[in-house]
């Protein structure tokens, strides 16, 4: 078949069904439809409800179309004639309202401070490890991005605004007592303040860090088991709680810890089943005792 024939033939076809539409239909438009009535099988052309209305009753050949409001909790956002208005969406948990329900729209929801949509709940943003800091922070839609330091920075500042320095550099009369990592700083001292503040006045920090690092399971069986029971209290409950107070009481029986007793702390983590915890405690603790070794013959 050639060219032309093919291009004859859609044009009649074209022709063909604009001729076969009904009167009605031609007068149909978003504010309305056509019915066909089934005493007569007559097509009528009838008006659509409003948004935030519903078809009550359909018209007929004497009377136009019924519509009602929707309910408190219901709503239509379009001309329509469909029986019942829509039943308005539900926040979920950790959800807030964003756009409140009304007659003619939807209750639009929206995860609240801390949270994201996770395609069908809402999760928790990310925080960014030891070592990381925020490249991108996390929205409503979206987690937080984390990102690296590179060799010879480390992350530093508060949780969520974290940046990456580089490591300082030891003054000439410090020791560099420890080299810094991506989550903590070169640890520099002269032998003047390693006297006066000791290995363990030195380390404690550090060691608190260390905690700060741990996940909340990890650092309830530490207090737990060592903490409050020989303080003579009571053990928290996991539901009674939060990981900040298990850091909190951790992070006070460092600042309380004698040197004998930061000694046997990587004794007491491995008892707890902290293995990787209690071999880098062990580690440094080992090399700053060494280190000050330099500086004093009274190092226990």
């Amino acid at each position: 078949m050639s060219k032309l024939m093919c291009v004859v033939l859609k044009f009649i076809f074209a022709v063909l069904s604009l001729v076969s539409i009904s009167p009605a239909a031609a007068r149909v438009n978003e504010t309305t439809y056509m019915r066909v009535l089934p005493s007569t099988g007559q097509e009528i052309v009838c008006n659509r409800c409003a948004p935030g209305f519903h078809l009550r009753a359909h018209c007929t050949d004497t009377r136009q179309t019924e519509c009602r409001r929707c309910s408190a909790g219901f709503y239509t956002e379009f001309w329509n004639y469909i029986p019942e208005c829509l039943p308005c969406d539900s926040c979920f948990e950790h959800q807030v309202v964003k756009q409140p329900c009304t007659h003619t729209r939807n209750q639009v929801c929206e995860c609240e401070e801390g949270f994201f949509w996770n395609f069908h709940f809402c999760k928790r943003h990310t925080v960014c490890g030891a070592g990381y800091v925020v490249k991108s922070k996390g929205t409503p839609y979206a987690d937080t991005m984390c990102e690296f330091c590179q060799n010879g920075y480390y992350a530093t500042g508060a949780p969520g605004n974290k940046v990456c320095v580089p490591h300082k550099t030891c003054r000439p009369e410090e020791r560099l007592l420890l080299h810094g990592s991506c989550w903590h700083d070169n640890v520099c001292a002269s032998c003047n303040r390693i006297v006066e503040k000791g290995w363990d006045g030195l380390i404690k920090p550090l060691l608190a860090e260390l905690f700060a690092q741990q996940k909340p399971h990890r650092l309830q069986r530490f207090v737990n088991r060592f903490v409050l029971r020989d303080d003579g209290r009571r053990r928290i409950s996991q539901r009674r709680s939060s990981s900040e107070n298990y850091l909190l009481h951790a992070q006070e029986w460092l600042r309380r810890a004698t040197p004998e007793q930061l000694i046997e702390l990587p004794d007491k983590l491995t008892k707890i089943n902290l293995n990787n915890l209690a071999a880098n405690v062990e580690n440094k603790i080992a090399k700053f005792r060494e280190e000050t070794k330099y500086c004093s013959n009274n190092i226990p």
